[in-house]
């Protein structure tokens, strides 16, 4: 069965803990659900107390509120920055121990910035996190919740339930598929940014927890794209670019997307800004009343891809220049049909993750942030219909470009990816 274990700080959320520690009870039972350490016996040591409690349970629900990161002891020191307050410890213990930590969002609050926490509890910034909102989102947000811990942990679980994936075929034209991978780990090799340094070929790649989520089988396609464009709720409206001090004027200075730039429907889009890709993925997660559709991470990018064994490229470890749209293999120079090298399919289903067009990720490639900052640089994957075997996927292909950049490039497209939490 699985087991829970709650952190969470009284003075910052209590009254909604303990709304979700009820319904938790109810889905897993009580004696599967940790809530608090109050009952922790005299000449106990805490420490270890917490390491063992987290050590038998599953998951380790991080509970934020406005004031999670703010709170001061009686002395007005941030009680974060103490090693031995139990939250931090809790948080500590579920990283190193490698748990399903999730963050979970309450009362308004945001996902803390990096540099608000202490390094060993930064990691909590890399993973997806769920929001649970008040009446009337309560049932759907804790249910949806519920659902994304049986997924996640299916193999040792009878699931109850299934998370419904968007229909996005409602909002968009064909051809358009989700493409479910499953929780594993990825490895960061050569030519990547790893916590403000490059990593070279004699530096040992790092291994990475990826929590399990969805992805679109192909790259957005011009047809798709039009239908962001050719809506007045769409492209033109400001609404979608808000979400960083710059992008709203640089918005009104992008005049060059017109419907023509997209005439073939089943071409990945090109001359994609990170911006546009950004103002698509908040346009269509409003039509499906979901905000959790986004541009993949780097690490997500990378599992989907990869699969569990880690191949160097979609189907396997030897390159072979029939299998993707590359400099070899096309004649006419430009991109071509998303659908059209079934041989290149990654080992959970994704096409097109290698050649053709490069694709957007959430990644800055200095911080590894995966915020919507106004940084310079984001991370490309997948190489281009330009590539050769030796500037394709992996190696690579994680070129920093300029988040404005396009439309003037013709190598340069996106996916997209649904998370569950």
């Amino acid at each position: 069965m699985t087991k829970i274990f709650i952190s969470y700080r009284r003075q910052d959320s209590e009254a909604i803990t303990g709304r979700i520690y009820d319904r938790l009870v109810n889905e897993f039972g009580a004696d599967n659900v940790f809530q608090d350490v109050e009952n922790i016996l005299p000449g106990t040591n805490f420490r270890t107390y917490l390491r063992d409690q987290i050590a038998n349970c599953d998951v380790v629900m991080v509970i934020i509120g406005q004031q999670w990161v703010s709170i001061r002891d009686a002395a007005g020191n941030r009680r974060l920055d103490n090693s031995g307050d139990f939250v931090r410890i809790e948080v500590e213990n579920g990283l190193n121990q490698s748990k399903l930590v999730i963050p979970v969002l309450v009362n308004g609050a945001d996902v803390p910035i990096q540099s608000s926490l202490p390094s060993s509890m930064q990691g909590l910034c890399d993973l997806n996190a769920a929001t649970v909102r008040h009446n009337p989102d309560f049932d759907r947000d804790i249910g949806k919740l519920i659902d994304g811990i049986r997924l996640q942990l299916g193999g040792g679980i009878k699931l109850k339930t299934t998370v419904p994936l968007p229909d996005i075929l409602k909002i968009l034209p064909a051809p358009f598929e989700w493409c479910v991978i499953p929780q594993g780990n990825v490895k960061i090799e050569y030519g990547s940014w790893r916590e403000d340094r490059y990593i070279t070929s004699e530096t040992p790649s790092s291994s990475f927890y990826v929590p399990s989520f969805a992805i679109a089988k192909y790259p957005i396609t011009n047809g798709q794209y039009k239908a962001f464009l050719n809506t007045n709720d769409g492209y033109i409206d400001p609404q979608w670019w808000d979400f960083t001090g710059i992008t709203l004027h640089w918005h009104k200075s992008d005049t060059k997307h017109v419907e023509s730039d997209f005439i073939d429907d089943k071409l990945p889009a090109k001359n994609i800004a990170w911006y546009d890709a950004i103002a698509f993925c908040r346009w269509l997660g409003h039509k499906i009343r979901d905000n959790k559709i986004t541009l993949p991470t780097d690490r997500q990018w990378q599992r989907a891809a990869q699969g569990d064994e880690g191949f160097n490229f979609p189907w396997g470890n030897e390159w072979n220049s029939n299998n993707c749209n590359n400099s070899v293999t096309n004649s006419s120079e430009g991109v071509s049909d998303v659908e059209k090298y079934q041989n290149g399919v990654s080992p959970f289903g994704v096409l097109d993750m290698v050649g053709n067009i490069q694709e957007w990720s959430l990644t800055t490639s200095l911080s590894r942030s995966n915020l919507l900052s106004d940084g310079n640089s984001k991370l490309l994957f997948g190489g281009c219909w330009k590539s050769t075997n030796t500037d394709s996927f992996l190696s690579k292909a994680e070129d920093d470009k300029e988040i404005y950049r396009a439309p003037t490039d013709d190598c340069v497209g996106f996916r997209i990816v649904y998370s569950f939490f």
